[in-house]
């Protein structure tokens, strides 16, 4: 078949930008004398358009380039998909230009990998099917937009000649469903490439777009993440294999860091280096992304600090052959401290008090230290400073307000500490000489405190063999605390969650410790989680359920159920489990 799939980079709310792409790849295929060329739903206008659907303006020169892309049509048809606002709606439309002439089609539609996001667009459309002449021959042809993987494919195989979806898919790490087909038809997967910004959520287009044979295999395919032109002709086959899991995890976060770069106008990258995992890959990604010549590691260590971590913040900088500086935080810390021992304040009654600052208020003083230290190294080289935060981390809230709760892009926010880890182990094939298998050896700690000493096995509160798992049941499968404890009770509370059996022995010596460890995260989930994840910054979706997107944060205590009360009395109580 002389079809052309236009794998294009979709920039959201520039449809300038796109009809220029558009208008190289039409040319392309043109001299390719392919029939056809098929670009994704929404690559003229974007998906994510924010204010832009409430802009006339916007919506003329949609129109415009529509009417540009049909005169380039010449001896070829090209199919796209555009947002149009009719009568103070939008809908998500597909277009057919050829010829100079324009017309749009009928396109059902699927749902949306984004909650909610169709809610305003007009009542999808009934499929009609299209005589489309390829290789002399005429298919009846059929088109998809969005995702009809949970529902029944409008079109039927006795209808249909040919299939075509155009849905925008995103990279969903724990997605791994399959776009359905009509058995004995030809089908045409087409997505695209790029970031697609939804508030402070960024998705990933993963691109991957192929042609299946009417036998069902696939004789072309893109490559994932990349923007790409694939000729789709018989005697022409052409086959991309996806990466690896831990190379796909790693690709996604390297190409989400770069373009989010990229969109807001900035190619340098400061990360606050600790000698732990999570800043070790941060320091990995931006490397990747942006190049090691434009990145700058921060060592800011305080009296806490082990010299083994604070070698590991050097060794991670020659490894990777970035800069680096070492800015000691201990005597602003020591200062704050001091200051606060020798002011006091007037209270209302007229009479004075003494500021405390407890252990735990000092632990939160030189996180807040290190970002200040941070933004100004990271001013001065005109770069952004990254947020290090791992899901675990933001979703109990484990991290300081102004401090490393702070950045202008958080790349590995969606994922668990266990795919830290992951992406850690591919990033040292790629950078042998940083010590990110030593630092992976190491308990996570903060290293805030005397009890956080790494040197003695001490560190996070957050146990990431357990919490991650629990945690994971909570904000991905709508588990709550009465289906942990029961699931504990019935002794099969690690198949639920998918941990290793024996870490909860290890953890947990008691009932009531296991008990007490789940309320007073629950608490946290809910309470100052939601609060921090407010304040969060933008971050890297790749997950169905990238936290605070799925649906709306209520900030409460987190409703325990009367399943949790009774199993905890039971537990509590002594009684066998």
């Amino acid at each position: 078949m002389s079809i052309v799939i236009g794998q294009m980079e979709v920039i959201a709310g520039d449809p300038q930008q796109n009809k220029n792409t558009m208008l190289k790849m039409i040319a392309q295929a043109k001299e390719m004398q392919a029939d056809l060329i098929v670009f994704p739903e929404a690559c003229l206008s974007g998906l994510f358009l924010g204010e832009n659907l409430r802009r006339q303006g916007f919506f003329h020169d949609c129109q415009a380039f529509c009417r540009e892309i049909a005169q380039a049509a010449q001896g070829i048809v090209a199919i796209f998909g555009a947002v149009e606002e009719q009568e103070g709606k939008w809908r998500n439309a597909v277009y057919m230009a050829m010829d100079g002439e324009i017309g749009r089609l009928e396109a059902p539609m699927g749902d949306s990998f984004a909650p909610g996001f169709y809610r305003d667009f007009l009542p999808s459309q009934e499929g009609k099917l299209y005589n489309l002449q390829i290789d002399g021959k005429v298919y009846r042809t059929g088109f998809l937009i969005g995702d009809w993987r949970a529902k029944e494919l409008p079109y039927t195989a006795n209808d249909v000649d040919l299939l075509i979806n155009m849905a925008l898919k995103p990279l969903l790490l724990d997605d791994e469903s399959l776009q359905p087909v009509l058995e004995g038809r030809p089908f045409v997967r087409v997505n695209a490439v790029g970031l697609a910004p939804q508030g402070k959520h960024n998705y990933l287009y993963s691109g991957g777009s192929y042609f299946m044979d009417a036998q069902g295999f696939i004789t072309h395919s893109a490559p994932f993440l990349q923007s790409d032109m694939l000729d789709c002709r018989r005697n022409q086959p052409r086959l991309h294999v996806k990466p690896e899991k831990e190379e796909m995890l790693v690709e996604a976060l390297t190409w989400g860091a770069r373009l989010f770069c990229r969109h807001i106008g900035v190619g340098h990258a400061a990360i606050g280096i600790s000698g732990g995992i999570d800043s070790a890959l941060a320091a990995c990604i931006y490397s990747r992304a942006l190049g090691s010549e434009n990145v700058i590691l921060v060592s800011m260590p305080s009296q806490y600090n082990s010299e083994l971590t604070q070698e590991y913040a050097h060794r991670m900088s020659m490894g990777l052959k970035t800069d680096y500086v070492c800015l000691p935080i201990q005597e602003q810390v020591d200062y704050i401290s001091d200051l606060f021992k020798q002011k006091q304040g007037m209270s209302a009654s007229g009479g004075m008090f003494s500021f405390h600052l407890d252990p735990l208020a000092m632990e939160n003083v030189q996180a807040r230290e290190r970002t200040r230290l941070l933004t100004a190294v990271a001013a001065a080289r005109k770069a952004i400073f990254s947020n290090n935060a791992n899901k675990a981390e933001l979703s109990v809230g484990y991290c300081t307000f102004y401090g490393d709760l702070a950045g202008a892009f958080a790349a590995a926010a969606d994922l668990w500490k266990f795919q830290v880890y992951q992406a850690a182990r591919y990033m040292q094939k790629l950078y042998p000489q940083a010590p990110l298998a030593e630092i992976s050896a190491l308990r996570p700690s903060a290293e805030l405190s005397v009890t956080q000493d790494v040197t003695r096995g001490l560190g996070d509160p957050l146990r990431y063999e357990y919490h991650d798992y629990l945690l994971r049941g909570w904000v991905e499968k709508q588990l709550d605390p009465g289906d942990v404890l029961a699931a504990y009770q019935q002794g099969r509370l690690a198949e639920l969650l998918g941990c290793d059996p024996a870490v909860l022995n290890q953890i947990f010596p008691t009932n009531e410790a296991f008990v007490a460890d789940t309320e007073y995260w629950w608490r946290a989930y809910n309470t100052i989680g939601v609060a921090k994840r407010f304040q969060a910054p933008p971050m890297l979706a790749l997950t169905k359920r990238p936290l605070g997107a799925a649906a709306p944060e209520t900030q409460g205590a987190g409703y325990l159920s009367r399943q949790f009360h009774i199993i905890k009395e039971q537990l509590i109580g002594g009684k066998q489990i």
